[in-house]
């Protein structure tokens, strides 16, 4: 892990001295990206879609 990366960290039930940092789960940050990706790619045929049918409601008024 580098400088800055993001971590888990976990408290034991009063305990805070004994604090642990988990790194990512390289399988989570995977669903993740890929989620983020079809969140995208929902969005950009959406705006594909709206173009082409307003843009045929331009021609044919």
């Amino acid at each position: 892990m580098g400088v800055g990366a993001l971590v888990a960290v976990r408290y034991p039930a009063g305990r805070p001295d004994l604090a642990t940092a988990t790194p990512p789960r390289p399988a989570a940050a995977w669903v993740g990206l890929v989620a983020i990706w079809l969140l995208l790619a929902v969005i950009f045929l959406g705006c594909v879609v709206w173009a082409v049918l307003y843009g045929a409601a331009l021609r044919g008024s």
